[in-house]
């Protein structure tokens, strides 16, 4: 996840599927013009999902594609599977994916770990992009929304010394 930190800098946050996690910053200059990101072991660590075992309790649903500006687009939610009544009482929301089908080159960019290790067992939603994220609270209100502005395909290294592996 790339986000503008301030005019010099982004803010890169980076989690692979081996666990390993990084919060940093490199210079907006040097980012277009590197082919390799070297992230230093001071900002590498461990990330672990303490919700993987929640996988059960929820699912991806298909929903009717949906119409933005002339073309559609795929449209998931990532619900609880317990029950209407649970989901109130437990104050759980969903998460919705609206996902731009001419972006199939890309695995879906999932933050919560959850629906991440949902995707990771059942690949039960396409490759792409997510044009729009919106989270929906338990009581059906918005409470966000994230929308995609622009995307470019760039192809980057990233590169994590061993040792910093192995030392958190």
């Amino acid at each position: 996840r790339l986000t503008n930190k301030d005019s010099l800098e982004y803010k890169i946050l980076f989690i692979d599927q081996n666990g390993n996690s990084s919060r940093t910053s490199v210079f907006k200059d040097s980012l277009h013009l590197a082919e390799y990101i070297n992230i230093p072991c001071n900002n590498v660590g461990k990330y672990r999902n303490p919700y993987k075992k929640r996988v059960k309790d929820y699912d991806f649903e298909n929903l009717k594609d949906t119409l933005i500006d002339g073309e559609y687009y795929s449209f998931y939610k990532f619900k609880y599977l317990k029950g209407e009544r649970k989901k109130r009482r437990k104050k759980i929301g969903e998460l919705q994916y609206i996902i731009q089908d001419s972006t199939e080159f890309h695995i879906p960019i999932l933050y919560l770990a959850t629906a991440y290790e949902e995707w990771l067992q059942k690949k039960n939603i396409p490759n792409g992009i997510i044009k729009e994220k919106i989270h929906l609270g338990y009581k059906n209100d918005t409470l966000y929304k994230e929308k995609l502005v622009r995307y470019k395909r760039i192809k980057k290294t990233i590169v994590i010394q061993d040792s910093c592996n192995n030392s958190h």
